[in-house]
């Protein structure tokens, strides 16, 4: 009886030991959890990070990965989600995109999030992904995908994290538009439509460049012609000035002479015959020999006849 006792104590205390260890759980330092009540088969709201925790007997955790899960759609087949994606552009035409994003779960979301899809939610979000993606696609025209392709990635990359954030309940913290396809023909006349682009484009610079060359011509001209005009002026002003400053001395001394004159009139007894003689001979005396020729009249002593009455 002592020994059927004991190994049911020693039975006893290995089930409460049991109970007491399972009681524990761990998350790893990339894991996040809720505690899932295996007894009352319900889930707490709130969810747990990383580390060793005691969440009770009968407890165990539902565990999620809390780095980023990356979906993709490439040709790579050992890490894509599925095929490129295909889908139509405004324009009815046919494409091919290879896209890549990552979605991360959230610790203060996980619940609602688990509630909503489930375990199957990676699959799902998968699939809201492509959703997202290819109605995206048909806004734009084929063109766009070429020249506007980094416009185009901003506007799937906004309309995929926004709706994931509300519908989904998890973040987007990265995105990538890795590659585009259309129909071969309609890419050769894209390839072609942008070398004729690139001629207009250098033909335009360069008949900007020899514009601005005629321009800067015109204006070294202008500039030429003003300097002329203002050499021309400033010689016309100098002519000017020397003329006004010609005539001033002129004046004075022709004021001058004549005040001399007026003195001598008096000296000759106002008789201006003598002063005119006077004159005649100070002319004769002030001009330059070498360039001066005297007449001697011979008649000078024959006295004049006298007119009849």
């Amino acid at each position: 009886m002592a020994q059927a006792l004991g190994v049911c104590a020693c039975i006893c205390a290995s089930v409460a030991l049991f109970a007491i260890y399972s009681a524990w759980a761990v998350l790893e330092p990339v894991e996040i959890g809720l505690d899932y009540n295996m007894i009352m088969q319900t889930i707490s709201p709130d969810a747990w990070g990383p580390g060793r925790h005691w969440i009770g007997i009968g407890h165990t955790f539902v565990k999620f990965q809390s780095t980023v899960i990356t979906v993709s759609f490439t040709h790579d087949i050992k890490d894509s989600s599925g095929a490129p994606l295909r889908s139509r552009t405004a324009d009815g035409l046919e494409v091919e995109l290879e896209i890549s994003f990552q979605y991360q779960l959230q610790q203060d979301t996980l619940h609602g999030m688990y509630t909503t899809f489930g375990d199957g939610y990676h699959d799902l979000f998968v699939k809201m992904g492509m959703d997202i993606l290819t109605v995206a696609a048909t806004k734009h025209p084929a063109k766009d995908f070429f020249v506007n392709r980094t416009m185009i990635g901003n506007t799937m990359e906004d309309s995929l994290r926004s709706h994931f954030k509300k519908h989904a309940k998890v973040e987007v913290p990265l995105f990538q538009f890795q590659a585009v396809s259309l129909p071969k023909d309609f890419e050769i006349a894209i390839r072609q439509t942008q070398v004729a682009e690139q001629k207009i484009k250098r033909m335009q610079a360069n008949q900007t460049m020899r514009l601005v060359e005629f321009q800067t011509e015109v204006i070294q001209a202008q500039r030429y012609v003003q300097v002329r005009k203002q050499q021309a002026n400033a010689v016309a002003e100098s002519i000017a000035l020397a003329n006004a400053a010609e005539i001033k001395k002129l004046n004075a001394t022709q004021l001058c002479a004549a005040t001399a004159f007026q003195n001598m009139l008096k000296v000759f007894e106002g008789d201006t015959s003598q002063l005119l003689k006077y004159m005649k001979v100070r002319a004769v005396r002030d001009h330059p020999s070498q360039r001066s020729i005297l007449g001697i009249r011979d008649d000078i002593d024959v006295p004049t006849p006298t007119p009849s009455i």
